[in-house]
């Protein structure tokens, strides 16, 4: 067979699948070969892509066997070849002429030297003319004249030629400097896979190169397009990619995994498994840990309870630009591996910015609910409880809510929600249903001649307003105080309406109060209720 040949194999990206903080990507390369050993040069990968996990196979109707391949770092020029050329032959041009004026500067040093030589013959001759008692003045001026006009003439001429030289010189100089930064800012090391085939029978041959790189990452966002009408939510699910290979990918089938790869080589190392004699911590350490101990479980049991409740959390406007992205700090592991692949190819800018590719887009019926907590806030909130009814689990990322065509804010699906799965969705405020909390009157008395307690009462009213046109269900939430002392008691003296009979007790705290009312469509509806606080008159009261 005839030996070795070099081809070089222009690529580009076909494949990738993304994972959280990386990619595993498939470039094609495809030439038409003839029979032979040849090496294949496949450049322009990425320079920070992991060298040990690159892979070289194919396919095609060539007939060859891949013998080897290796993995080296290039550096490439980025400037076009007109503007380097044009800087090279300004220099070229400025190193000409400086040359021809050196050649000007010692001519006329030649001619001075031969001036000063005229000069010293002329000092001599009048000096013998004066010892011969034969002065000729006017002969001496002419001569004088004459040598001054020329040194003059001389001076004048170097000086010129001499400015001229050192803006020449500054002039090669700043072109220089420009050609260094040049190629400085136009070079970029890449890599080159370079394969060595034996080709049986020639024909075309698709080389398919695969390496992790690490410049890659996706991370899930949302867009929830609420209609309040048709009370529906139209659920965009997007990965989000970001790509900082320097190089854009052109029709690239794209994947998204919430897999962690583990590409090697090499199996791991079975090491020594060593016991040892365990160090004992000193007494009062151990006593500060036995105290927390009670602090941390309540600590952790309140906060398990709080996941139960809702997997999502929301704000009523946008988050401040640039804040971090909460999905894509999210563990693969909270759920079963999942690959998702947008429809068709897609384009993806390799300077890092943004793109939103779609992995489904699902309609969800449900039922809107109105929760208002006015002691705390005097707003109407609109939330919704969503079956995730998809086949696609849904990863923690961040939600941009959309109300009748209108952007309100930003909510953020907090944990993984499965197939089937439940989560809430809020939805932010809802400008046109007003609420009013007021203390309508505050009293204190003392009761009886044995009975010596203060009481102190209060009554409040909670007004709704509800300008839409249609009914709406609204959840109102308040709370009386909760006494820990024996001798202050609390009292609920009235309530109208009567609370919820569907009130989740084990999800709301002691005191709590919750009202499940209709507000017909243009109408207001009123809450009205009264408690006391009873105590000893020694007792001073905080809290309220």
């Amino acid at each position: 067979m005839p030996e070795s040949n070099l081809l070089e194999a222009p690529s580009a990206v076909a494949e990738a699948t993304v994972y959280r903080s990386q990619a595993v990507i498939t470039r094609t390369a495809t030439l038409t070969l003839e029979p032979g050993r040849q090496t294949v040069y496949i450049d322009q990968l990425p320079e920070h892509n992991d060298s040990d996990t690159v892979r070289v196979s194919g396919s095609g109707t060539a007939q060859l066997s891949i013998e080897d391949f290796r993995v080296a770092p290039r550096i490439y020029s980025e400037i076009p070849a007109e503007r380097l050329q044009a800087l090279v032959d300004g220099k070229k041009e400025l190193e000409k002429e400086m040359k021809s004026l050196e050649d000007q500067v010692a001519i006329i040093h030649q001619q001075k030297d031969f001036l000063q030589q005229i000069s010293s013959q002329t000092t001599t001759s009048i000096g013998q003319e004066i010892e011969r008692q034969d002065p000729d003045p006017a002969a001496w001026r002419k001569v004088l004249a004459f040598l001054g006009e020329e040194g003059n003439k001389y001076n004048e001429a170097q000086r010129k030629l001499e400015e001229r030289v050192a803006k020449i010189e500054e002039e090669i100089a700043e072109i220089e400097h420009h050609l260094k930064r040049n190629q400085k800012a136009g070079s970029r090391t890449r890599t080159q896979v370079q394969v060595r085939i034996d080709c049986e029978e020639g024909g075309e041959f698709t080389f398919r190169v695969t390496y992790l790189s690490r410049n890659v990452n996706w991370f899930p966002s949302y867009d929830a397009r609420v209609d309040t009408t048709a009370k529906s939510i139209v659920l965009r699910y997007y990965g989000t990619l970001r790509q900082k290979t320097g190089e854009d990918w052109k029709d690239v089938k794209v994947r998204f995994s919430t897999a962690r790869p583990r590409i090697s080589g090499n199996p791991p190392e079975l090491h020594q498994w060593t016991v040892r004699e365990r160090v004992h911590v000193t007494r009062s350490f151990v006593a500060s840990e036995m105290e927390m101990a009670p602090q941390k479980e309540m600590m952790e049991e309140a906060s398990l309870r709080k996941r139960k409740k809702s997997a999502v959390g929301g704000q009523a406007s946008p988050a401040p630009a640039g804040a971090p992205m909460q999905g894509a700090e999210v563990e693969s592991g909270q759920g079963a591996t999942v690959v998702f692949t947008p429809a068709g190819s897609s384009d993806v800018p390799g300077d890092g910015s943004d793109q939103k590719l779609l992995i489904m887009e699902e309609e969800f019926p449900n039922e809107f609910r109105y929760l208002s907590i006015p002691r705390l806030a005097p707003y109407v909130y609109l939330t919704s409880e969503i079956a995730n009814q998809t086949d696609f689990p849904l990863l923690p990322g961040q939600i941009n809510i959309f109300i009748n065509g209108d952007f309100v804010g930003r909510a953020k699906i907090k944990e993984l929600v499965a197939t089937g799965e439940k989560f809430d969705l809020n939805l932010g405020v809802d400008e046109a249903i007003k609420v009013k909390h007021e203390l309508k009157r505050r009293s204190g008395d003392e009761k009886g001649l044995f009975n010596r307690q203060r009481v102190i009462q209060f009554f409040y009213t909670i007004t709704l307003d509800n300008q839409h046109d249609r009914e709406e269900t609204i959840l109102v939430r308040d709370h009386l105080p909760v006494s820990e002392e024996e001798r202050i008691k609390v009292k609920l003296n009235s309530l109208m309406p009567e609370e919820n009979p569907e009130k989740d007790e084990d999800e709301l705290p002691n005191g709590a109060l919750e009202w499940k009312l209709q507000v017909g469509g243009r109408e207001k509806s009123q809450i009205e209720y009264s408690f006391s606080v009873s105590h000893d008159p020694g007792v001073e009261l905080s809290g309220l």
